[in-house]
C-alpha cells in the first residue's frame, strides 16, 4: 500500500532534510492517506445523496474514517519524534522520496501562509 498513497510534494527552499521515512512509518503514512480519502469521498457521497439515503451508517463511515486517518498521524509522527528526538522541531513533513524534514515558518508572510491555505 505504501507506494499507492505516497507524498508527492517536493522539497521547498530552507528545508532541511532529516532522514527517509523507515517501512512502517511509510505505511502509516499510507494508511493515514487511504482513510483521509476515504473521508473525503464520503463527505461527498452525504453532500450530493438525497435527504432519505443520509442515515446513521453513513454518518458513522464518516466519523470513522475521520478517527482512523487522525490516529494513524499521531502514530506516525510520534513514530518519527521518538526515532530522531534530537533533530525533530515543531514543525514536521513528509516529502516526495519519503524524505522526512523540518521546516520554519518563522520567515514566511502571513498572507502566504493564508494563500496556502485557502489553495490559493
Amino acid at each position: 500500500m505504501d507506494t499507492c498513497f505516497t507524498p508527492n510534494h517536493p522539497i521547498a527552499e530552507g528545508e532541511e532534510v532529516l532522514d527517509h521515512a523507515t517501512e512502517y512509518e511509510r505505511k502509516l503514512y499510507s494508511l493515514m492517506q487511504f482513510y483521509r480519502r476515504e473521508f473525503e469521498q464520503a463527505c461527498i457521497d452525504m453532500k450530493y445523496s438525497s435527504i432519505d439515503r443520509q442515515d446513521e451508517t453513513m454518518h458513522k463511515h464518516i466519523c470513522q474514517a475521520q478517527d482512523k486517518a487522525d490516529l494513524l498521524k499521531e502514530l506516525m509522527w510520534a513514530c518519527i519524534s521518538e526515532r530522531l528526538p534530537h533533530r525533530c522541531g515543531t514543525s514536521l513533513g513528509i516529502r516526495d522520496g519519503w524524505l522526512i524534514v523540518n521546516f520554519s515558518n518563522a520567515d514566511e508572510d502571513p498572507r502566504d501562509f493564508l494563500r496556502k491555505l485557502l489553495g490559493q
